[in-house]
C-alpha cells in the first residue's frame, strides 16, 4: 500500500487528472463539528430506555454503542424466535421501539440553531465542499452523496452561499408555502446532493416527499422536526440493521430509492466504454462498515477507477486496518481494479 496523502494531494492528483469528483460523506463528518452530539457513544448515553430496560442490557452485553449493530442482532433473534418456541419477548416491536428513539435522540441531540457552529468553521467546511462543486463547474460532473441524518450539510450549503450551486431535487408546493416537495423522478437528473439515508428535514407526506426549510415558517428546522416527533410523524430514516434491511427500505421510498440509484448510475458511469476515467470517487468519514454493503456494492459493481478513502488517527488502529481490508475486498470483487488511495482526514481540516 503506497503511503497515506493528505487532502491536498488528494485534490492536486484530481485536479491534474481534469475529472469529477463525486464525494460520499460518512458519520464522522458530523462528528468532527460535534463529537459530543454525533458519536454512536454519545447517543447511546443520551438516549431515554423507560421501559425498555432489556434493550440497554443488550447494548451492555454485545459490549457497543453502535445501534444498527444492536438493531441487526435484534433481528436476527426475531427471524430464529420460532425455533425455540415461544417468548414473551416481541422482537418486533423491540426493534421499532430502538429505530425510534435512535431518531428521537439524534434529534434531542442536534443543536438548536445553525449559529450553533462558528462562522470560521463553515468557512472551512464550505471550502471542502465547494472543491466538489468546482469539479462540476469545470469538468460537468461531480455529486454530494450523504449517509448522515443531521442537518450539518444543510446548513453548510446555505450558510457558505453555494445554494445557488446546489441542487437538492426539491421545489415549491403548488399547494402551500410551509415546505418545499421533491420534484419526483424527473429531479434525478439535475439534482447533486442526495440524502442517500434519509434527514431529519425530509418526510414521506403520503402523496409526496416534503421538505421543511425554515425560511418558509420562521421556525427551525430542528424545531420543526421535534414538533413533528411529538405528534408521531416521524422523518425518512433507514435505521434498519443489516445492510439487506436498509436496501429493502430504501426499494420501497421513491425518494431513497432515485438517490440510491442515482449514485449507482454514477458509479456506472465512471469510465466510457473504452474505460477512459469520467469521473473518482472521495469517501470521507465513513468506517465502510458491512451495514453499508448496499453502498460498497454500487462501488465494485460499477467502473469508477479511482476512489479516495478517509481514515482517521493512528494508521495502524484497528479501524484503520478494517478500512484497509474493505478496500482489498471491493477491489477484489470488481471488474475495474479500483485504485484505492487513502488520505488522513485531519488534513482535511473540515471544521479547524
Amino acid at each position: 500500500m503506497d503511503s497515506v496523502k493528505s487532502f491536498e494531494d488528494i485534490k492536486k492528483i484530481i485536479t491534474r487528472r481534469s475529472i469529477p469528483a463525486n464525494l460520499l460523506l460518512g458519520n464522522g463528518f458530523s462528528i468532527g463539528a460535534f463529537p459530543e452530539k454525533f458519536s454512536y457513544q454519545n447517543i447511546f448515553r443520551n438516549a431515554d430506555f423507560s421501559g425498555h430496560e432489556l434493550i440497554r442490557k443488550v447494548f451492555e452485553r454485545l459490549d457497543t454503542h453502535d445501534f444498527e449493530k444492536v438493531i441487526s442482532y435484534l433481528s436476527d433473534m426475531q427471524k430464529t424466535q420460532d425455533i425455540f418456541g415461544n417468548s414473551s419477548t416481541d422482537f418486533g416491536k423491540e426493534i421499532e421501539f430502538l429505530k425510534e428513539i435512535l431518531i428521537k435522540t439524534i434529534s434531542a441531540s442536534h443543536p438548536d440553531r445553525p449559529d450553533a457552529i462558528d462562522i470560521d468553521k463553515y468557512k472551512k467546511a464550505g471550502e471542502f465542499l465547494q472543491f466538489f462543486r468546482k469539479t462540476k463547474k469545470e469538468w460537468t460532473g461531480g455529486k454530494i452523496f450523504t449517509l448522515n441524518y443531521d442537518l450539518l450539510l444543510y446548513w453548510i450549503i446555505n450558510k457558505v452561499g453555494i445554494t445557488k450551486e446546489c441542487n437538492d431535487g426539491f421545489t415549491s408546493s403548488p399547494d402551500t408555502d410551509e415546505y418545499l416537495i421533491w420534484s419526483g423522478e424527473y429531479s434525478a437528473h439535475f439534482a447533486d446532493i442526495w440524502f442517500l439515508h434519509g434527514a431529519l428535514h425530509i418526510f414521506d407526506a403520503d402523496t409526496s416527499i416534503k421538505k421543511n426549510a425554515w425560511n418558509r415558517t420562521d421556525v427551525g428546522l430542528i424545531d420543526q422536526t421535534r414538533t413533528a416527533l411529538d405528534n408521531d410523524y416521524f422523518p425518512i430514516f433507514v435505521t434498519e440493521g443489516t445492510s439487506a434491511e436498509k436496501k429493502e427500505k430504501i426499494l420501497h421510498n421513491p425518494y431513497l430509492y432515485t438517490g440510491f440509484r442515482q449514485f449507482s448510475t454514477e458509479m456506472s458511469q465512471s469510465s466510457d466504454k473504452n474505460n477512459k476515467e469520467k469521473a473518482c470517487l472521495v469517501i470521507y468519514g465513513h468506517s465502510l462498515d458491512d451495514s453499508d454493503n448496499h453502498i460498497l456494492e454500487a462501488i465494485h459493481k460499477g467502473k469508477v477507477k479511482s476512489v479516495y478513502v478517509s481514515i482517521y488517527g493512528e494508521e495502524k488502529s484497528t479501524k484503520n486496518q478494517d478500512i484497509f481490508d474493505k478496500c482489498k475486498y471491493i477491489r477484489s470483487k470488481s471488474k475495474n481494479d479500483i485504485d484505492f488511495t487513502f488520505f488522513q482526514a485531519e488534513t482535511a481540516s473540515l471544521w479547524d
